[in-house]
């Protein structure tokens, strides 16, 4: 849910933003799982004092309409990539953040959708918050937490799995930061040192090793469906500068060869 005033429509969802609070409706058996999401990572951000998710004020279950509080003074984490003095320890929030959510996030066992199989690991299964990217994770300018928001699957991959290789999660973020180009793109590369601070953080917080050759394996895979996804969501700036995404793309890759975790 991105911070701004009005309605936008998604293939899954209707979204109004009020003055203090974002309304969403979709189908129900859809915003069942999204508002307990909601309310199980509210209780976990709360517990650890990391993270912060807008508290869920009414639901209608019959109609899959759902009312949540709206944080207004927040960034998407996005913007951060050229904060120079608080990028590094944004990401690191970030990776802490979703190991977390990784390590205490359940669902009901009639909630458990799996991820489309073309993006899943065996072997890595948590259940998932679904769009982890840089406009739903933001940070709060005055106090730096982190802000975690809509917790329904991407729409791209069908908006409704709850559960499947924790390297979905991690992936979505960096494709995000790659795949959304700026002309700064064309002069360095600000993602690839920041997306390392975000995977070893959240390695180091979710206490297991890198599996080098499993990771590696995993992205090659992911992006070879990712990209092409990717480069139909963008206008047409956006997309004069996918050459460099895709050089950009090719560095991260080669570069988590050499990744370690601490």
């Amino acid at each position: 849910m991105k911070n701004g005033d009005g309605e936008k429509n998604m293939p899954h969802s209707t979204i109004q933003f009020g003055k203090n609070t974002v309304t969403k409706s979709t189908t129900p058996d859809t915003m069942r799982v999204e508002v307990e999401k909601f309310r199980k990572a509210f209780e976990i951000g709360k517990d650890c004092g990391l993270f912060r998710v807008p508290k869920v004020l009414d639901y209608d279950e019959t109609k899959g309409v759902a009312v949540f509080e709206r944080i207004k003074t927040i960034q998407p984490v996005r913007d951060a990539l050229f904060m120079t003095s608080q990028v590094k320890s944004i990401m690191e929030m970030v990776g802490r953040s979703l190991a977390i959510i990784h390590q205490k996030l359940t669902l009901p066992r009639e909630m458990i959708i799996a991820l489309p199989t073309e993006i899943d690991f065996p072997g890595t299964e948590v259940f998932l918050h679904g769009d982890f990217n840089g406009y739903n994770v933001c940070f709060e300018e005055h106090s730096s937490m982190i802000i975690v928001l809509d917790w329904q699957t991407a729409a791209i991959h069908g908006g409704r799995a709850t559960y499947g290789s924790r390297y979905f999660d991690l992936l979505w973020f960096v494709n995000y930061m790659l795949w959304t180009p700026t002309l700064r793109y064309l002069w360095g590369d600000p993602v690839n040192p920041v997306t390392k601070v975000f995977l070893k953080s959240y390695f180091k917080e979710a206490g297991i090793l890198y599996d080098t050759e499993m990771f590696v394996q995993y992205a090659k895979s992911f992006f070879e469906t990712e990209i092409p996804l990717s480069k139909q969501q963008e206008g047409r700036m956006t997309r004069c500068l996918f050459p460099r995404s895709y050089i950009l793309t090719q560095r991260f890759i080669e570069s988590l060869k050499t990744m370690t975790s601490k």
